[in-house]
């Protein structure tokens, strides 16, 4: 049988790499359902060294050798699973294939270097994201290998809670979102995103502030870098109500919780039901729940002792944090006049 040793070109058959960016593969390829995993002909794209310092910073760790892979080396192009064997001239391993094409039939021999693959460590990447945004506590998952909570940060004299989300434009984004207990219950949210679209829909008509990653990310050496005015820019931008709130220590509620806060506040009869809540505030059962379970560990509502009628009731703290966030609001609205 013939035995002819070649190097194949690349998936597009031209022969030639096109040169990438190889931060946009890299977050690109997170957002891909079916893993975030690069072939050899992909890595072989990149500027030279670029896969050793992905690798040396941990944004890279390599996987399974690939099964199969497309072979261009003639005309036609073949989707081919070579085999590992020893080249009995050289002693050598190589990967064996048999090709039935006229013209280039027999056994096809290639460097075992084209079936790695390398998979990109996505809680690595938000451990470097959490870095350089200079968050404060240990990044944990939120949703299984979806959502990740880095830390808190403070950006534009804002308190802030990271999070590193892949996958929220999938069919099942919103349930995840809905999953994901600590993004639901941070009371200021912002997400970094691997998609292309920086929505995020919670289902409840509530928002968050969503930054497209690739949008503010750079590479050096290997290594994610935030473009921290860029940041800025997009946080304003997103947050426009957030112009008139505090820019103290003080804690910013989520827009559900201040909504039902008010609700409270404004209630006349004291204790209010949490079906009474969720009729005056507008919010689903579970989002009110929650809402009113923060609202609690903070001291600002609480639940009536003895024979008072049962239900919420806003605290003095609660109608503290209220009058304080009116006042800042009312000092804003006098400086824009």
């Amino acid at each position: 049988m013939m035995r002819t040793t070649r190097s194949p070109r690349n998936a597009s058959g031209s022969g030639v790499s096109p040169v990438r960016d190889p931060l946009d593969d890299l977050i690109d390829r997170v957002e891909l359902p079916h893993g975030p995993i690069f072939r050899t002909d992909e890595a072989a794209r990149w500027p030279a060294g670029t896969l050793n310092r992905f690798l040396e910073s941990g944004l890279l760790r390599e996987t399974s050798r690939a099964k199969s892979i497309w072979y261009d080396g003639c005309d036609d192009g073949c989707l081919v699973e070579p085999e590992l064997r020893e080249d009995r001239r050289t002693g050598k391993m190589v990967a064996a294939f048999v090709c039935r094409q006229e013209g280039c039939g027999g056994l096809i021999t290639l460097d075992p270097a084209c079936l790695r693959r390398w998979e990109v460590d996505v809680t690595a990447l938000g451990k470097h994201i959490a870095e350089v945004v200079g968050t404060k506590g240990r990044p944990v998952e939120d949703a299984p290998g979806r959502i990740w909570l880095l830390g808190t940060a403070r950006l534009d004299s804002r308190a802030f809670e990271v999070f590193l989300a892949r996958g929220l434009g999938w069919n099942d984004g919103p349930t995840i979102l809905q999953q994901a207990a600590r993004l639901r219950g941070s009371p200021m949210p912002l997400i970094f995103s691997t998609a292309r679209s920086v929505a995020a829909d919670f289902g409840d008509g509530s928002t968050c502030t969503v930054v497209r990653l690739a949008e503010v990310a750079t590479l050096c050496d290997g290594r994610i870098e935030i473009d921290h005015a860029a940041l800025a820019e997009r946080v304003a931008a997103s947050l426009p109500r957030l112009a008139a709130a505090p820019t103290t220590d003080q804690l910013l509620l989520v827009e559900a919780e201040l909504d039902i806060l008010e609700a409270l506040a404004q209630s006349r009869q004291g204790a209010m039901l949490q079906v009474e809540i969720m009729a005056a505030a507008g919010y689903s059962k579970p989002v009110t729940r929650d809402a009113l379970k923060h609202l609690r560990e903070l001291g600002f509502v609480a639940q009536p002792r003895g024979k008072q009628r049962k239900g919420h009731i806003i605290t003095a703290k609660g109608r503290d944090y209220l009058a304080q966030l009116q006042r800042s609001e009312s000092a804003t609205d006098a400086v824009k006049r």
